[in-house]
């Protein structure tokens, strides 16, 4: 048997679209759920796009080696029928606002507030 090793490409944070893995819950617990795949993000230029379940989002970021300031979040206005996605959609947009620093690790993108706390989880798409 043979194996042959690979390098695989190094992710960055912009142009790369990210899939929600895991939502903070402002309660202290990061949590996932058939639903939380449903929202997305993508890092280009310093415009941060999205879909956050029922809604676009759109807003500026600044990058500062890992560290990173989201400015004002932007969404759509759209009524969803699903008050599970309408509280997972409100809980995304809130955790967006005190994001600091994010690092990405094993295809996986950890955005952190000022106290490390982890605010949101995901994955490359």
């Amino acid at each position: 048997m043979l194996l042959i090793f690979k390098n695989l490409p190094v992710l960055t944070l912009e142009q790369t679209t990210w899939q929600m893995i895991g939502i903070n819950n402002g309660k202290g617990g990061v949590l996932s759920s058939a639903q939380t795949g449903k929202a997305s993000l993508q890092f280009i230029d310093g415009k941060l796009q999205g879909n956050s379940c029922c809604n676009s989002l759109t807003a500026s970021y600044q990058l500062n080696g890992t560290a990173i300031t989201i400015g004002p979040v932007i969404s759509t206005r759209k009524f969803c029928t699903d008050n599970d996605l309408m509280v997972q959609e409100q809980q995304l947009l809130q955790e967006l606002t005190k994001v600091t620093r994010y690092e990405i690790r094993a295809n996986q993108l950890r955005v952190v507030d000022a106290n490390g706390a982890l605010m949101l989880n995901l994955k490359q798409r």
